[in-house]
């Protein structure tokens, strides 16, 4: 949908591009975490475990990847891209009902503690309007409207701890290169196509 829009946004007078991550990518502190590219559509179902909330993670991470990487590709043309760390949100009962029953009983007390979807989208509103904003491009950005910054913390166990306590930073791993061109090629792959301007 990006790419179809690419033309569009770039004749605006300021277009912003805003993509819905979640806190569930920073399992990724922990340095044995991976995106598994040999296993995204359970193709390895039958010799190697597949979990989908996993792979949602991993959609997460590949998403903020492709964040960073289209901050480059488009900033050209004055386009900004950033991406929005979503925490735990205030599930309806109608979306409860379609959980399985322990998923449910989870959501339930997540959503006892969890901010509005009204709040959140007010976070959106302000991210894509608001002057704050406007020269911010290729950044992750928490639902309290701050910038998240690549983790400083070192590798041991205290410091993974440290990480996940940390809503001001997020993994590593989101800032590799090989992983980051990787993502991208394979997303192009599977669209195949390139965002190119007309």
């Amino acid at each position: 949908m990006t790419q179809l829009l690419v033309d569009h946004l770039a004749k605006s007078e300021d277009p912003r591009i805003l993509n819905a991550c979640t806190t569930n990518i920073r399992y990724f502190f922990d340095p044995k975490r991976k995106i598994e590219f040999d296993n995204l559509q359970g193709e390895l179902k039958h010799t190697k475990p597949y979990s989908v909330y996993v792979n949602y993670g991993n959609s997460k991470m590949a998403l903020l990847m492709l964040t960073f990487k289209m901050a480059e590709e488009l900033k050209d043309v004055g386009i900004k891209v950033n991406a929005v760390q979503i925490p735990a949100i205030k599930i309806s009962k109608d979306t409860l009902k379609k959980l399985t029953p322990m998923y449910r009983m989870i959501a339930t007390v997540q959503t006892f503690f969890s901010d509005s979807q009204e709040s959140m989208g007010d976070t959106y509103f302000h991210i894509t309007t608001s002057e704050e904003f406007k020269d911010v491009t290729g950044k992750l950005i928490n639902d309290k409207r701050e910038i998240v910054r690549r983790s400083h913390y070192g590798s041991g166990v205290g410091d993974v701890i440290k990480q996940f306590r940390d809503q001001g930073v997020y993994p590593r791993y989101a800032d590799s290169q090989e992983i980051i061109e990787q993502v991208w090629e394979l997303s192009k792959k599977l669209t195949a196509s390139e965002i190119i301007l007309s």
